[in-house]
């Protein structure tokens, strides 16, 4: 699992550095023609491994241990990442631009106090620091934005995938009723698959439901959480594995793979 978080973590990157240093879309998204980037099946395949793990924990403990385990996981390093965002790099930038820092650490709506404050909680309401590379790198001169963090967004999405484990514990899904999961699971997927066919019947879903990257995210945990509640009844083996495989590149290249493709995207990241 190390080695695959690295290669996954590689692979945002290697996205990522295609729109900051101002030459478009990585290449993934024009072979897929747009349907996912190597950024989006790097997302797609830690959540994967992801819903397996947190799964496994929830089903050996209680529901009040597995929250404070969770709690310890993502937001001690979230908040550490936020403060040395503010307090280390962001001054660090703004005395590159031969900038005072008097004029840094002022109270205003995109200041680093702000920056902390609005996003504490995961949900990301300020991406920037004041105006720090929005005229200085491409991304910022092509978007008109100071972005310091862009992959925070994720976390948030994440964090609601552990709330929905730990209240399936609270009520005995997990231990006694685990047959719910994957029926939750298939009515995601009947959401994901409307957001495809229909997205204007989906934009007028209730919320949460609406939101198209909640859907795929949360489809592709609960789908490897599947895999977890039921890892002794389910194969794994290389036969399958390589059928995964094949169908999640054939639907990658010829289309379907935001219906058919992230289906099998956990198990063969668990392959793997």
């Amino acid at each position: 699992f190390g080695v695959l978080r690295l290669v996954f973590a590689s692979l945002v990157l290697v996205t990522h550095a295609f729109p900051l240093s101002g030459r478009g879309d990585d290449p993934m998204s024009v072979w897929t023609q747009g349907q996912d980037s190597l950024a989006g099946i790097a997302v797609g395949s830690f959540f994967a491994i992801s819903g397996y793990l947190v799964t496994r924990s929830a089903m050996s403990g209680g529901v009040v241990r597995f929250a404070w385990f969770r709690a310890l996981r993502i937001f001690p390093a979230f908040w550490a990442c936020l403060v040395v965002t503010a307090f280390l790099i962001g001054p660090m930038l703004w005395a590159l631009d031969g900038r005072g820092m008097g004029s840094y650490f002022s109270f205003g709506s995109a200041s680093p106090f702000g920056y902390i404050y609005k996003n504490i909680t995961l949900v990301i309401n300020q991406y920037g620091i004041w105006n720090l590379l929005q005229a200085t790198t491409p991304y910022g001169r092509t978007t008109g934005l100071s972005i310091l963090n862009g992959s925070l967004w994720t976390l948030i999405y994440e964090f609601r995938c552990y709330l929905i484990v730990a209240a399936l514990l609270l009520v005995g899904v997990i231990t006694r009723r685990r047959v719910v999961v994957p029926l939750l699971t298939a009515g995601l997927w009947l959401v994901q698959l409307v957001h495809q066919v229909l997205p204007g019947v989906a934009a007028r879903l209730p919320s949460g439901l609406s939101d198209p990257q909640a859907v795929w995210l949360t489809l592709v945990f609960l789908l490897a959480a599947c895999i977890a509640l039921y890892a002794d009844d389910l194969p794994m083996n290389d036969w399958l594995g390589a059928s995964a495989a094949v169908v999640w590149l054939g639907t990658l290249l010829m289309g379907g793979y935001q219906v058919v493709g992230l289906v099998m995207l956990p198990y063969l990241v668990l392959w793997l």
